[in-house]
């Protein structure tokens, strides 16, 4: 899931895998191994960085923009 959430991020912001690996700074083709390996937590976020995205998300979690309307869902329903 991890890798498949990463080639996603790469085709939206139009840079392949191995130029992400160069901007995070991180060894070549070590992406490629992290389905069956978990990165280090610094590597992930680097990574994240790099694709405008949170470590959160490319592992499957919820987006910033789902917290925002939960958050606007929560505020409504107490109005009420």
């Amino acid at each position: 899931m991890l890798l498949r959430n990463i080639r996603e991020k790469c085709k939206e912001t139009g840079i392949n895998i191995a130029k992400l690996e160069q901007l995070a700074n991180i060894k070549p083709s070590s992406i490629y191994h992290w389905d069956d390996v978990m990165p280090a937590a610094d590597k992930l976020c680097r990574v994240a960085s790099v694709l405008g995205t949170t470590s959160e998300e490319l592992l499957g979690g919820r987006t910033n923009a789902d917290e925002v309307f939960d958050h606007r869902r929560d505020a409504s329903a107490l109005r009420h």
